[in-house]
């Protein structure tokens, strides 16, 4: 009797033993896919994304303190009406507002950058992202269709007001990314660590 309750209790340690490396490595490739799912969003979507909308906001920034130094000096300011002045100011504005533009046309681009990246990386994207990427692409698109090469309305004024404006990169688009970058790095390194 005790060779048997021995047997069975050395077995039944034996079962308990694999049993547990059965679900510890279960676990662990679990956390392996995590972790390699996680790394290819982060390199092939969420990075990218936040390194080009990171930018695009800076431009939007530097397009910004154009227009306002430019009201300050050619809105503001009060100039002569001779000929001479008024065609040296609208020089200067004509540069000032064609270097503002510049901004915007490398925002434009960069645009384009994202939109290669979402249809390249479709199948990496978080579910709850969906829509707002969707209106990153409609509002993309409408910009090219819309508009011409000057970025001068094609379509008819009184259409555009119905269907509503367009925006080259929305508040939210640029926040959800940054914080979406954010959190998937942490997450990361909260695995990996």
């Amino acid at each position: 009797m005790e060779i048997f309750t021995l047997i069975v209790s050395i077995m039944g340690g034996g079962v308990i033993v694999g049993v547990m490396e059965w679900i510890r490595s279960v676990w662990s490739a679990k956390k392996e896919q995590k972790i390699s799912f996680l790394d290819k969003q982060i390199r092939e979507l969420y990075g990218p994304l936040n390194y080009f909308v990171c930018q695009t906001e800076r431009l939007f920034e530097l397009n910004t303190k154009i227009h306002n130094a430019y009201k300050i000096e050619y809105i503001d300011t009060k100039y002569g009406n001779d000929k001479i002045t008024r065609k040296n100011l609208d020089e200067k504005v004509n540069i000032t507002l064609d270097i503002a533009n510049k901004y915007i046309s490398y925002a434009e681009n960069n645009n384009l950058k994202i939109e290669e990246i979402l249809n390249k990386n479709y199948s990496l994207i978080d579910p709850d992202d969906i829509e707002l990427f969707l209106t990153f692409f409609e509002n993309h698109i409408r910009s090219s269709t819309e508009r011409d090469k000057s970025g001068k309305l094609e379509i008819p004024l009184e259409i555009y007001k119905k269907i509503g404006d367009i925006y080259f990169l929305k508040p939210d688009f640029i926040k959800k990314v940054k914080e979406k970058f954010l959190d998937k790095k942490n997450e990361f390194d909260k695995l990996i660590y």
